[in-house]
């Protein structure tokens, strides 16, 4: 367990997309979260982890993680398309 922690750790502080660092984020707080069960939510290391891990959830959502998808061919405007760009209708 302890180990797993501190891997996640190591793994945030390399240079990773913030796509990357997210799924890291989520695998430790997996980790913090196992961790403070086994240790209990009210003694004092398990009131450290969940401070830890609300760390983890606020640096998280601060992350930009949307992904941008190009598209596939160019992008005509409807002024210029011809019968050779108009796709068949399929109702028709």
């Amino acid at each position: 367990m302890h180990q797993r922690i501190q891997d996640g750790y190591s793994e945030l502080r390399r240079n990773l997309t913030d796509i990357a660092r997210g799924q890291m984020m989520n695998r430790l707080l997996s980790a913090l979260g196992t961790y403070r069960y086994h240790l209990g939510s009210a003694t004092l290391e398990g009131r450290k982890t969940s401070n830890r891990m609300e760390a983890l959830r606020r640096r998280r959502a601060k992350l930009n993680t949307s992904v941008v998808t190009l598209p596939s061919s160019p992008i005509v405007p409807a002024e210029e398309m011809d019968d050779a760009h108009m796709p068949e209708a399929p109702w028709e």
